[in-house]
């Protein structure tokens, strides 16, 4: 499988996936394991990790491609 193809059962997979975690939400089949408050401190933390990542993808596609063929990488 080469990374710009993206499969075909990939999307309803997702979709089926999503449709069981939600009908086992409704049902009360499933718990959040944290508090309210918890939940919102670890999307915090996540949100800023991920900006991080972001910054760094960022920082590192437009500083690198300048001395990939320095370094010969390409």
């Amino acid at each position: 499988m080469h990374i710009d193809r993206i499969p075909l059962w990939l999307l309803p997979l997702v979709v089926l996936a999503i449709a069981a975690l939600w009908l086992a939400w409704r049902r009360g089949w499933l718990r959040l394991p944290l508090a309210e408050r918890e939940l919102v401190v670890v999307s915090k933390l996540l949100f800023i990790v991920g900006a991080i990542m972001v910054l760094v993808m960022l920082r590192n596609s437009i500083e690198l491609p300048a001395g990939q063929f320095i370094y010969g990488r390409f």
